[in-house]
């Protein structure tokens, strides 16, 4: 990518070397979005076609459902299933079921590193990671368990430069990442969500209540801005009645003030 300040040597690791495929657009030109979704859909396309995606079968109609990827913006979540790599409940070789489900997990990761690098752009090792686990459903406590997977050799990015193989962060199924806004676990806990916003409530409250702003620009403030932002995680996440309620005080005391 080039930028008003150079060659983006360091976020995207584009170089000077014209030899090397794709050197990327402009940031801001007109052309910089269009071509970003084509070479976006050439490569979820390309990944799909290559690469093992995961498979599930609708509870009620019984259709099999497939999936690969979700990508929104420059953010993409890869991922796999054991029914997407073939493997059932029926195999007797545990063992060599988790290496068969790694190894096609590694096989993901590298096509999407190298489809990523001859589009001109490039992964950031830092800021990759992956969930490995086994859900379980135990009907006589109505508890879903997730117990941890661990890989015999590390899930691992390839530089394409030197070839060098860069470990990737292996998350606990129980560990909260903020993604897109929202705070999850892929064990589906919103605990951490849940604290941060009321937290987030509390301050914007503070702040409202002692704002010399007039009364129709607060009310304005709170409705446009405020309000959106504190709404946005409640949509991707589930909470009982009784973790809900300290933040429904919170806005509806918001709202009082904004009109007093």
């Amino acid at each position: 990518m080039i930028t008003a300040f150079g060659r983006s040597t360091h976020s995207s690791g584009n170089s000077d070397d014209p030899s090397l495929i794709g050197q990327g657009v402009l940031q801001g030109s007109s052309s910089a979005c269009p071509i970003y979704i084509f070479s976006s859909n050439v490569c979820l396309s390309t990944c799909k076609k290559h690469s093992t995606g995961a498979k599930f079968i609708h509870p009620i109609s019984g259709n099999l459902i497939s999936n690969s990827a979700i990508q929104f913006s420059d953010d993409t979540s890869r991922f796999t299933n054991s029914l997407g790599c073939g493997i059932t409940d029926s195999d007797q070789q545990p063992k060599n079921n988790i290496d068969s489900f790694f190894n096609h997990a590694q096989k993901n990761i590298t096509t999407w590193n190298d489809l990523i690098f001859l589009s001109g752009g490039r992964l950031h090792p830092q800021k990759c990671y992956f969930y490995s686990f086994h859900p379980s459903y135990n009907h006589k406590r109505q508890h879903m368990s997730h117990q941890q997977l661990q890989p015999s050799n590390p899930l691992h990015l390839t530089d394409r430069d030197n070839q060098a193989q860069i470990p990737l962060e292996h998350r606990s199924p129980y560990d909260t990442k903020h993604t897109l806004g929202v705070i999850l676990a892929p064990d589906g806990s919103a605990t951490q969500q849940i604290q941060l916003i009321i937290s987030r409530a509390r301050e914007v409250q503070g702040k409202l209540c002692n704002s010399s702003l007039l009364r129709k620009n607060r009310w304005i403030a709170l409705t446009s801005i405020i309000e959106p932002s504190l709404f946005y995680p409640l949509v991707a996440t589930y909470f009982t009645q009784k973790q809900i309620q300290p933040y429904q005080c919170i806005i509806s005391n918001l709202q009082c003030n904004a009109l007093l």
